[in-house]
């Protein structure tokens, strides 16, 4: 009995163990329910994820709201703290929706979601994509944006210049400036630009004959607006007194302002009887072959020249040349000869070597190339003179002093070659460092300017002067003549400003053996075949074109223009009254005066004797009249 009761106490105690650590169990288990659930609780409050970015206007505050759970997830509402924005939306699993809020200015917002009793918040970034436009003729040619953020504003620039796809021709420059800073809040900017206005030019128009003559000229305005057109006259009336008509196939012609300065040529028939034009004579002063001057005179129909030939010829170094014995002292030329070249031969006229002679100085402006003013210094036999330099000279109101380089004296001694000396001069406050040299391509085919360019010429170098063997202008290729040097060096101490490059069409068959000439007097002759001019260029690079119908000149653009006061024939001359023109070349510039030139020499001996006399006559009026006051004082 005891045993059943103790086996009995043993089986209560086993149960009430099992109990116990039942209730253990279920106590773990609960708090273990207890600590998933509010796990579950906080994963709960990541199903909605809100974030910002820049926005792309001022106006508007960008959100993006995301379900971060693989559910739908229903009834996700959001609002700002505005209340602009107050929605309520259905996400699918990771959907993500952009939320704009327009904040109506410059200010920011939060955005709340609640989702499951979770609530979210997001403060806005307060920033935004802020256009820029570049706007010409009123249509924006080029735009992007720049960031403006809240405190900091933005600051974009352009581009002073810039192009229109819908005129890519013109250019465009900035209104105002090209840089600007605005404050956080400003919608957009705009950069305005204006087309600049490109200056008109000039296209030239020549008018030949059925020869190439050229009988006139002409020329029409190219503007960037609206271009330029030209229409030849049907029928011209020529310098000559001539009539001439359009050859047939030739019309108005028109161009674009990007199409540049052209030249065009019309050309006209004759339209009377071409045996009674003008027409030239030239003569020409040669010694041993080589060829010290050449004069040319126009004839006209009726008309008789009469040429008187110098007796003597000085080169610029001082060689004398005499006329030989037997050759022309006179030459007569009627009309109807006929175009004729006349040579006339010298020789050095042998003196006696012991003899005085004279030096010259030209003061020279060192960028132009003009000679200032001269002086002379006599120079005795056997003897050196030495002429000192003025350190500064006057021009009218501009003063010129001693370029850096250049010799305070000058010292030569009896015999030597050399007879001109030139000395430079600069403005004075301006030093010359460079100055430009200019470069001609001349047709003698069509008797016109190809094209130019420059050449700078520096303190202390050479500069080096050099020309194509042949051209292009169009579809015509020009060859150049015989004769020239392709390279020349530039001395920077050089009144030379200007050099002229002679060529012809290559199709211009009958000029093939035209050769530019050099002259004992420092000028280059050419004389075409075929269009009755001669072309004379002196030491300085002045051109001369001697046409039937008058000169001309290349003027300091480089452009062809007709000389002033060219009535009389080259070399002078006076027509009496039996029709013949006499020239006496002496007058010319043969080593002598030119015909224009004016000996003012008695009348300044004259004035000055006069003034001297008119000064003694008050000196002795005044002198008596003080000896009567003291007389009578006494």
């Amino acid at each position: 009995m005891c045993k059943m009761k103790s086996e009995a106490l043993d089986m209560l105690k086993a149960l009430k163990k099992m109990i116990t650590i039942t209730a253990c169990f279920l106590m773990v288990m609960g708090t273990s329910s207890m600590i998933h659930a509010e796990e579950a609780q906080t994963f709960a409050a990541r199903y909605i994820q809100i974030s910002t970015d820049i926005s792309q206007s001022y106006d508007t505050r960008t959100f993006y709201v995301t379900n971060l759970t693989n559910s739908v997830l229903e009834n996700v509402q959001y609002y700002d703290t505005n209340g602009t924005v107050n929605t309520t939306a259905t996400l699918q699993p990771g959907q993500t929706i952009t939320v704009n809020v327009n904040v109506g200015s410059a200010k920011g917002t939060s955005l709340k979601t609640i989702c499951n009793d979770q609530v979210n918040v997001q403060a806005s970034n307060d920033a935004y994509y802020m256009p820029v436009s570049f706007i010409a003729d009123n249509t924006v040619v080029e735009s992007n944006t720049v960031v403006n953020r809240y405190g900091s504003g933005a600051s974009c620039s352009a581009p002073k210049t810039i192009t229109n796809p819908n005129n890519p021709g013109a250019k465009y420059q900035i209104n105002g400036s090209n840089y600007k800073q605005v404050s956080f809040g400003t919608p957009s900017v705009d950069f305005t630009y204006s087309r600049v206005v490109r200056n008109p030019y000039t296209s030239n128009v020549s008018y030949v004959d059925q020869d190439g003559n050229g009988i006139g000229k002409d020329s029409f305005t190219v503007t960037e607006a609206n271009g330029g057109s030209f229409t030849p006259q049907s029928v011209i009336t020529a310098a000559n007194g001539r009539s001439y008509k359009l050859m047939n196939g030739q019309g108005a012609v028109s161009q674009s302002y990007d199409d540049g300065a052209r030249n065009y040529t019309f050309r006209y028939q004759l339209q009377e009887n071409a045996t009674a034009r003008p027409y030239f004579i030239t003569v020409r002063y040669v010694s041993d072959g080589t060829l010290l001057n050449a004069n040319t005179y126009t004839v006209t129909n009726g008309k008789t020249v009469k040429v008187t030939t110098p007796a003597t010829y000085t080169t610029p170094d001082g060689i004398e040349y005499k006329r030989k014995s037997g050759e022309e002292a006179s030459i007569s030329h009627s009309f109807d000869q006929g175009m004729k070249t006349y040579t006339i031969e010298y020789e050095k006229n042998v003196t006696d070597s012991n003899q005085p002679y004279s030096i010259r100085i030209n003061y020279v402006d060192l960028l132009s190339g003009r000679t200032i003013s001269s002086k002379s210094a006599d120079v005795a036999v056997n003897k050196t003179v030495s002429i000192n330099i003025d350190s500064s000279i006057k021009d009218g109101d501009t003063t010129y002093t001693l370029a850096s380089g250049q010799p305070n004296a000058i010292s030569h001694k009896f015999g030597s070659a050399q007879r001109t000396y030139n000395v430079y001069y600069t403005e004075k406050g301006k030093e010359v460092e460079s100055y430009d040299v200019a470069v001609v391509y001349f047709d003698i085919t069509n008797n016109r300017v190809l094209s130019s360019r420059t050449v700078k010429a520096e303190l202390g170098k050479e500069a080096m002067i050099s020309a194509p063997e042949t051209v292009k202008d169009g579809d015509k290729t020009y060859t150049m003549l015989s004769g020239q040097n392709r390279e020349t060096k530039h001395s920077f101490y050089s009144s030379r400003r200007r050099y002229i490059y002679f060529y012809r069409d290559v199709e211009d068959t009958a000029n093939e053996g035209t050769v530019v000439t050099p002259n004992a007097n420092g000028n280059t002759t050419v004389t075409p075949v075929g269009n009755d001019t001669v072309l004379t260029v002196n030491p300085n690079g002045d051109l001369t074109v001697q046409t039937p119908n008058g000169n001309e000149v290349l003027d300091d653009d480089n452009n062809l223009v007709q000389e002033e006061d060219n009535d009389t024939p080259q070399g002078g001359g006076n027509k009496d009254k039996d029709n013949t023109t006499d020239v006496d070349d002496n007058k010319t510039a043969l080593g002598g005066k030119t015909k224009n030139t004016t000996d003012y020499t008695g009348w300044y001996i004259g004035g000055g004797c006069a003034a001297v006399a008119l000064l003694g006559l008050a000196f002795f009026l005044i002198k008596r009249k003080n000896n009567r006051k003291n007389s009578e004082n006494a």
